[in-house]
C-alpha cells in the first residue's frame, strides 16, 4: 500500500436527477484515478470538454465538416452558365 493520497480530481458540476421544477447544480469532488477509470477514459479528453463547456453547462458543437470544400462552384457562377 502506497502512502499518498489520490489525485482530487478538479470540482466537477453535475445536475441533480432529483429535482423537477428547476436544475440545480452542484459541485461534488472525486478521486481523479477513480473517476477515468470508471469511465475508461483519458485525461486530455475530460480537459478538452471542459474547457469546450459553455456558461450553460452544455459542450459546443463539434466544426467537423462545416468549411465549404475548395472545389465547390457557388449557384451565381452555375446560374450564369446555364
Amino acid at each position: 500500500m502506497s502512502s499518498r493520497t489520490p489525485k482530487i480530481f478538479k470540482a466537477l458540476e453535475s445536475i441533480n436527477p432529483l429535482e423537477t421544477d428547476e436544475q440545480v447544480s452542484t459541485i461534488v469532488q472525486v478521486c481523479q484515478t477513480f473517476f477515468l477509470k470508471t469511465l475508461d477514459i483519458l485525461q486530455t479528453f475530460v480537459s478538452t470538454t471542459l474547457s469546450k463547456k459553455l456558461t450553460g453547462g452544455m459542450v459546443e458543437t463539434a466544426k467537423r465538416g462545416r468549411k465549404i470544400p475548395p472545389n465547390k462552384i457557388s449557384i451565381e457562377v452555375r446560374d450564369s452558365i446555364r
